[in-house]
């Protein structure tokens, strides 16, 4: 499958964002998300999902929150007893029918949008270190974080 690997050798900790998509395409992704966790708190865990209302390579950071109808989130959300944990959702754009929503989240993307998926990735990983970053340092007094959607 597809994978990126991004690391951030100039903070402290020593931040890295491993996006693997496909990896836990299972029935149960939230088992094999929970098995991975090592001891981490769902607060922890940075879920990457489909979003299906996105068009294709729009990224969303959203904290927490319900599962919105994806079937994989609420896997996760039941499996951690929590749905404290960030989501970075990725668009996939909705199909034109809503008979083939299905075949259009479990197939394989087309050539054309296989050539977008390097500088997506990249751009996720990015997005994911700038936030880890933030996080590890702490808001300012009196700063709320409320999600973050990149144009």
């Amino acid at each position: 499958g597809l994978s990126a690997r991004k690391s951030d050798a100039s903070a402290e900790a020593g931040h890295e964002a491993v996006l693997e998509p496909g990896r836990f395409g299972t029935p149960a992704p939230g088992e094999a998300v929970a098995a991975e966790l090592f001891g981490l708190t769902a607060e922890e865990v940075y879920l990457v999902h489909d979003e299906l209302d996105k068009p294709l390579g729009k990224l969303a950071l959203k904290l927490g929150g319900s599962s919105r109808g994806h079937n994989g989130v609420r896997s996760c959300i039941a499996c951690l007893n929590s749905s404290a944990m960030p989501r970075l959702r990725v668009g996939i754009g909705r199909p034109s029918h809503p008979d083939m929503v299905q075949a259009h989240v479990l197939g394989c993307f087309s050539a054309a949008e296989q050539e977008l998926l390097p500088p997506l990735l990249e751009r996720a990983a990015d997005l994911l270190l700038d936030h880890i970053r933030e996080r590890s340092q702490g808001p300012p007094p009196g700063f709320a974080i409320t999600g973050h959607e990149p144009a």
